[in-house]
């Protein structure tokens, strides 16, 4: 299938193009969503890092914002990179899921990018966009050095063992525009990720443009999932492993269509039958149960490829009732597209991924999260 127009098209004239071309800017990336209208009290100052010539985008070299919250002790704990939606930043995203009160609490690390207004107006992460969805340039390019830049300078002086970050339990997670990244970092740096969380999101690659985007936004991506599950593994050729992968989204979400997360789903079901190299035989096996929520009922179902010791583990929490807005997290003032009458998305990710008090039921003794076929999601969050 063909888009319908590619940007900068001759066949259009200027002024006609301009509008249009507004709304793509607007419209394109993945919903408006999670502006906040207050911030907390402290968070971790801005900081930003120099990449290296190779590492380009819109032709030259550039730099990422970032923020860097560390737990205030000694252990080895892991690392998540929390990535923010559409006309948002890092504090805004800080506010909506309160995720540094989860990581005190926890003792976790937060690396938090920042998309810049010079790379999309609505700082949108440019998911659309292919020469963003590959592992060699683009801002996963972007985001995956920062973190080795990090790896890096805490390792010159002590010994991985003497590291206070896991640096073998790295996870993404996303909400939105950042949704779409946190699942092309595990695909495309799988020597890095562990394991990935969707919020409200579509599929790697399920878009090469940003007209082709508004039309993967409102049906659903047009590629079969064969040729999704093919992109996600070209991302990676060389090094792939199985991901385990949560997925969230909400039943009345009118901005990401419910076949963005089922494909989603589907392209990570083949990525790990084709690493795992299952015959295209064996069927899926899927368990649905009810989750206790105060306000809005939420469901769970599981997706098993192997129910093998130490297979990835496949999830989808589907809250009723929730629009495209982050579910739970702010409580004390109102944040924009966040609702906190909603479950708590945060701990049901971080307890997918295993960070923090022990919250799952292990089916078997491997450790180092996010690997385990049946967790306990049924907490009244």
């Amino acid at each position: 299938m063909q888009t319908l127009f590619s940007l900068g098209s001759k066949k259009f004239a200027p002024r006609v193009w301009r509008r249009v071309e507004a709304r793509v800017w607007v419209f394109a990336a993945l919903g408006l969503s999670l502006g906040a209208s207050a911030s907390p009290k402290r968070i971790p100052e801005m900081k930003r890092f120099e990449l290296p010539t190779e590492v380009r985008q819109w032709g030259a070299p550039t730099h990422l914002n970032y923020r860097l919250y560390s737990p205030p002790h000694e252990q080895r704990t892991p690392l998540v990179v929390a990535l923010h939606g559409c006309d948002q930043d890092s504090r805004d995203f800080i506010d909506a899921t309160q995720i540094l009160n989860e990581a005190k609490n926890r003792g976790f690390h937060v690396f938090l990018p920042e998309q810049s207004l010079r790379a999309h107006p609505l700082r949108c992460w440019n998911w659309y966009d292919p020469d963003h969805q590959m592992k060699e340039t683009g801002e996963l390019a972007q985001i995956a050095e920062g973190l080795r830049q990090l790896r890096d300078a805490e390792l010159q002086n002590v010994s991985p063992r003497q590291s206070h970050v896991q640096w073998d339990r790295v996870y993404a997670m996303g909400l939105s525009a950042g949704a779409a990244h946190a699942s092309g970092l595990a695909f495309c740096f799988p020597e890095i990720f562990r394991g990935f969380a969707q919020h409200s999101g579509p599929a790697f690659s399920s878009a090469g443009s940003a007209w082709d985007a508004l039309q993967v936004l409102r049906l659903g991506p047009w590629m079969r999932t064969s040729r999704l599950a093919h992109l996600a593994n070209q991302c990676s050729p060389t090094t792939p492993r199985s991901l385990s992968a949560l997925f969230i989204s909400g039943s009345a979400d009118t901005v990401v269509h419910s076949n963005n997360t089922r494909s989603a789903i589907e392209q990570v079901l083949e990525f790990n039958r084709s690493v795992l190299r299952l015959p295209l035989s064996l069927p899926i096996q899927t368990e649905s149960s009810p989750l206790t929520s105060t306000h809005y009922p939420a469901h769970l179902t599981s997706f098993h490829l192997t129910r093998s010791a130490g297979a990835p583990a496949v999830h989808w929490i589907k809250i009723d009732g929730l629009a495209h807005a982050w579910s739970g997290g702010q409580t004390t003032h109102a944040v924009r597209y966040q609702d906190p009458k909603g479950p708590s998305a945060l701990k049901y990710i971080l307890d997918f991924f295993e960070i923090g008090p022990p919250q799952a039921t292990h089916t078997d003794s491997h450790r180092g999260g996010a690997r385990h076929s049946k967790l306990n999601f049924n907490q009244d969050f």
